[in-house]
């Protein structure tokens, strides 16, 4: 069986993902090169993707990896196969110039088993919800679905936004075409706001139970970001929102600092209330180190948008 099969099968075996999903996935975004894979008994046990990012650290665009489906056969699982094979990554992608892995895990006890190897929470969020007592009236004025013809530009304005934050993970062009056909696959909508042809406003929307969920919105004003929300309630016919925006009551995505002197000057640039000796920083663990980089309220939640 071919490397790629290999992965495949070991990937239906650990996660409920649809069909659909694994085949525009493997069709898509995978690459040879950026699996990671263990063997043993003659077959592969334990896989991930090292999928390549840009972390805007400041105005600082610096390489960064996302570390997707991790997954480990259940056979072989509890010795030690998938911090090997993290520790073996880590190695690979600060060669290759990487200045931070994240990932997110996927359940709440994943969080102590990514911490022994050297990752730390460093993107949280906070939940929120917005209700109406009645569902809103539509169509809005400034109000659109997103459409593939628009979809650069939807893209072009969420880029804009996301690099006015402090710290934000990118998303290339790539990589946001399969997101919105994965917001479309899960029956969800994309909506943009736009006055005197200039988006002001982009929103993504996915109905869940009874309630209707935001995957990423962007607004220029709060008004602009009241009638978007406005719109998804009204098309799904849904009185109750649940998003996500920055903060930290709950945990989302964990990272690991691979080559900090691509953050270090930048950070102390920005802190100069903060003064930090080099004796001090050799002292720290990584995880101290990558807390200490990352540690924004501001930066907190801009890894919405990925596939988790």
């Amino acid at each position: 069986m071919e490397r790629k099969d290999q992965i495949i099968q070991l990937w239906r075996c650990c996660f409920e993902d649809s069909e659909d999903f694994i085949y525009r996935f493997f069709s898509q975004v995978y690459q040879d090169q950026n699996a990671w894979t263990l063997e043993k008994d003659g077959r592969i046990v334990c896989a991930m993707q090292l999928l390549p990012y840009t972390i805007n650290y400041y105005g600082q665009s610096i390489p960064a990896t996302y570390i997707y489906g991790v997954c480990t056969h259940p056979d072989y699982r509890r010795r030690g196969y998938m911090h090997q094979l993290l520790e073996q990554a880590f190695v690979r992608l600060k060669e290759q110039g990487s200045g931070l892995a994240f990932l997110i895990p996927a359940h709440d006890w994943l969080f102590d088993c990514y911490r022994k190897s050297g990752f730390t929470e460093a993107f949280g969020c906070r939940h929120a919800t917005q209700t109406y007592p009645a569902i809103p009236p539509y169509p809005l004025a400034g109000v659109e679905e997103l459409t593939v013809s628009d979809l650069y530009a939807g893209w072009r304005y969420l880029d804009r936004k996301w690099r006015e934050e402090p710290v934000s993970i990118l998303h290339s062009w790539e990589d946001f075409q399969f997101l919105y056909q994965d917001i479309i696959a899960s029956d969800g909508k994309c909506f943009l706001y736009r006055q005197e042809q200039e988006i002001q406003g982009v929103l993504m929307a996915v109905p869940s139970g009874e309630k209707l969920f935001l995957p990423e919105w962007k607004a220029d004003t709060e008004s602009v970001r009241g009638t978007l929300f406005q719109a998804a309630a009204a098309v799904f016919q849904r009185q109750e929102i649940d998003y996500r925006l920055p903060g930290k009551t709950a945990r989302y995505g964990m990272a690991r600092i691979l080559s900090p002197e691509r953050f270090l000057s930048r950070w102390k640039e920005m802190h100069p209330d903060k003064p930090l000796t080099d004796e001090a920083w050799q002292a720290w663990s990584v995880r101290e180190q990558t807390t200490c980089l990352l540690d924004e309220p501001e930066s907190s939640g801009y890894m919405r948008l990925m596939m988790d």
